[in-house]
């Protein structure tokens, strides 16, 4: 009987060692990467920037086409760099902004107000195109003028410094 016992033990551990994992299972590890969000908003992006000042009941809306460019910090994850740029409404201005993943789409932030732009919100889709909206105050003549700006546009390339 424990002849038959041990050969059953013997066979089992045989047919055990003869099993293994598949051979593509390596293709698998790729897709589960995950990449971090600066690195992904990362690029040049064209399209229109409306302001209009905060403090006037009669002011109109402006638009004029304008640039907004996003690097990714080299030190800290979830930064990057924004910069806009309108020669029209004179915007040349750049602030840090927190970016993270919100389900497919990507969202970034800023709340300071020791910014020059201040409140900085928007996100981007999956498509590349981005909304963001910030507050500016911006000189002219004597005086100084509050703004509110919305950009909408879409990526057309990757970001140059």
């Amino acid at each position: 009987m424990k002849k038959i016992i041990y050969s059953m033990i013997a066979m089992l551990s045989l047919s055990l060692g003869f099993t293994a994992c598949s051979s593509d299972d390596d293709d698998d590890m790729n897709s589960n990467v995950i990449i971090s969000p600066e690195k992904v908003v990362e690029g040049t992006y064209e399209g229109t920037f409306t302001r209009i000042q905060t403090n006037s009941a009669t002011a109109a809306p402006e638009s004029a086409a304008g640039t907004m460019i996003f690097i990714p910090s080299d030190t800290t994850s979830n930064v990057a760099l924004m910069k806009v740029l309108c020669e029209t409404q004179n915007l040349n201005a750049s602030v840090p902004v927190n970016v993270t993943y919100s389900k497919n789409d990507i969202i970034f932030f800023n709340q300071s107000s020791t910014n020059k732009m201040k409140y900085v919100t928007g996100g981007t889709d999956s498509h590349g195109n981005i909304t963001f909206t910030f507050e500016i105050s911006l000189r002219s003549g004597r005086s100084t003028k509050p703004y509110r700006y919305t950009f909408e546009g879409e990526m057309t390339g990757k970001a140059t410094q």
